[in-house]
């Protein structure tokens, strides 16, 4: 047996507990699909609909998030060479998550949004909260940190500010507190979501998979430093402008930066790629390069959404519905 294979069988965690994060994705991703084809008119119009809204969250907490919790439960500890603090905390999260993520998803469904929404919320929470702590703390044992790990601990940041944002919104559609248009705070959700949390994820363990598969050596990696340092400062700097409806220049700057730290990122993987020893690709890698073609093109979408005027608010809707299915049909589901 190899060194790697006998350094996951011992840092890793029990699959029994993993695999029930990968049987839920699973689950969760062959009833969106079922539901995309039952209630295809719903998914047209204006994003802020229930079934769309019920379809999206068993996309981003069912499917997506759910499949994230499993894989960094397997690669963080062999990734950063450490044990996971509590295997049997994993295993809590999972009911926990699992009854908030159904009871959210039923409560927009229906758009019943009283108690039992804001109780489902708040149990997501919990369980992101108990994620974190288990992550955390794991990672507080290494020794010797590398790339791969500084994305991982952005992203969990990111995901805090996103459970903490979710639940908000959550309590604000039952019980309103918030001034301002619920709107205006769902796109910060939405995008703290997407590239703060699942997107830093995929970035930082691209970086050690792809070159693994690819049995790539010798290359850069500064394009993915100056990638992670863009990012960073263009969606806080984003989020902070949106939160705060400051001037629409200084926005604009924050998209921009935004956007060359997810096209440096592109850089990066193109490097990796030319200094492969592997030069056929298998499946498995066509698609990941597959998923970020869609990277980038959703990356060029949405800067072209932030920054042209489009006076027909049907035409702006369609686009944004187009922009989400790129980025959770094209870019999630290929990888």
């Amino acid at each position: 047996m190899s060194a790697p294979t006998n350094l996951a069988s011992t840092l890793a965690p029990p699959f029994s507990m993993v695999s029930k994060y990968f049987i839920a994705s699973v689950l969760s991703f062959v009833l969106l699909c079922g539901l995309m084809v039952l209630f295809s008119a719903d998914i047209q119009g204006h994003h802020f609909q229930p079934k769309l809204l019920a379809m999206t969250h068993i996309a981003t907490l069912g499917w997506i998030t759910m499949v994230i919790f499993g894989a960094m439960f397997q690669l963080v500890p062999v990734v950063l060479e450490v044990k996971l603090f509590s295997a049997r905390l994993g295993e809590i999260q999972f009911w926990i998550y699992t009854a908030g993520t159904a009871g959210l998803v039923y409560g927009f469904w229906f758009f019943h949004v009283g108690v039992l929404f804001t109780v489902s919320a708040s149990l997501i929470t919990l369980a992101m909260a108990l994620f974190i702590l288990n992550i955390v703390t794991t990672m507080g044992r290494v020794k010797q940190w590398n790339l791969t790990g500084l994305f991982l601990l952005s992203a969990l940041v990111y995901l805090a500010m996103t459970a903490l944002a979710g639940l908000l919104l959550s309590v604000n559609l039952g019980y309103p507190f918030i001034s301002r248009i619920h709107l205006d705070y769902l796109k910060i959700h939405a995008h703290l979501g997407f590239i703060g949390w699942v997107v830093m994820v995929i970035m930082g363990v691209g970086l050690k998979l792809i070159p693994m598969f690819g049995l790539s050596h010798g290359y850069s990696t500064r394009p993915a430093r100056v990638a992670l340092v863009l990012v960073n400062i263009g969606l806080l700097g984003m989020s902070i402008e949106w939160l705060l409806t400051g001037a629409a220049w200084l926005l604009t700057t924050y998209v921009v930066i935004l956007v060359l730290g997810l096209l440096t990122f592109v850089v990066q993987l193109v490097l990796i790629l030319k200094h492969r020893m592997r030069r056929i690709l298998d499946l498995g890698m066509k698609h990941s390069v597959v998923a970020f073609v869609y990277f980038l093109l959703s990356a060029l979408f949405g800067l072209g959404l932030a920054t042209v005027e489009i006076e027909s608010t049907e035409l702006r809707e369609s686009l944004i519905l187009m922009y989400g299915g790129m980025i959770m049909l094209g870019f999630f589901s290929m990888l």
